[in-house]
């Protein structure tokens, strides 16, 4: 149960994201107002996603590579609570492999534009993800035939989402964070199970209906450096 682990160390840290902010963060009495400071930057993260849903008879699946690139905003509300924007190309990979020979396989990977809103309190950020699809490929190995893939036979992404994010670095034109980012979603990978581009069937040899379908979850650490806009 690796994802498990995963998912507990992810909570782990995040838990202790807000209390290693207030230790370190100390009151500005210069700039009293600066907590109202728009700011916006690119962002970088990189981890493995899983599929959480159920598997096919005599398959597996594992975890592979995923990946996101793009950009947010912050909009604070009060000095400890802001409106967090982000839009991102999200790419989430995942295998599934007979049961009885890893070596006979299919990698998928999913690609997504993403809606990222946001609420951030502190250091701790909770929110949705809303991904449209824009590309899908597969890779087989063994005695596995990679199917071909297209983004039209994909569902809409709709997952929610947990982080954090760290300040290590502060300047008069922003500041670099070290961010940690979890998501879990409640939509299938394919908009249609019958028709889906994951190979597997039962041990009757019936397509599956829910089997190799997601829903998909991730785990990723990443950086962002957010340019202050509004401070002089």
């Amino acid at each position: 149960m690796n994802l498990m682990k995963y998912i507990a160390v992810f909570f782990l840290l995040v838990g202790f994201i807000p209390a290693t902010h207030a230790q370190t963060a100390k009151p500005d009495t210069t700039t009293p107002e600066l907590w109202k400071d728009i700011t916006l930057g690119p962002l970088f993260s990189a981890g493995q996603a899983v599929n959480a849903g159920t598997v096919g008879s005599g398959t597996k699946t594992s975890m592979a590579f995923a990946f996101s690139v793009g950009a947010d905003a912050d909009f604070p509300l009060n000095p400890n609570i802001a409106l967090h924007l982000g839009v991102a190309y999200d790419a989430r990979g995942v295998n599934f492999h007979e049961q009885n020979d890893a070596n006979n396989k299919v990698d998928y990977t999913f690609g997504y534009f993403e809606f990222r809103p946001e609420f951030r309190f502190s250091g701790f950020l909770i929110g949705v993800g809303l991904g449209i699809p824009v590309s899908a490929s597969a890779t087989g190995g063994g005695l596995t035939k990679a199917p071909s893939l297209g983004a039209s036979a994909m569902g809409t992404l709709f997952e929610l989402r947990l982080g954090g994010e760290i300040p290590v670095i502060q300047t008069d034109n922003g500041t670099f964070y070290f961010t940690l980012e979890g998501s879990y979603a409640f939509t299938s990978i394919v908009s249609n199970s019958n028709d889906a581009p994951l190979p597997y069937y039962d041990v009757n040899n019936v397509p599956p209906t829910t089997d190799n379908n997601g829903p998909l979850a991730s785990a990723e650490l990443g950086i962002k450096y957010l340019f202050d806009l509004t401070h002089n």
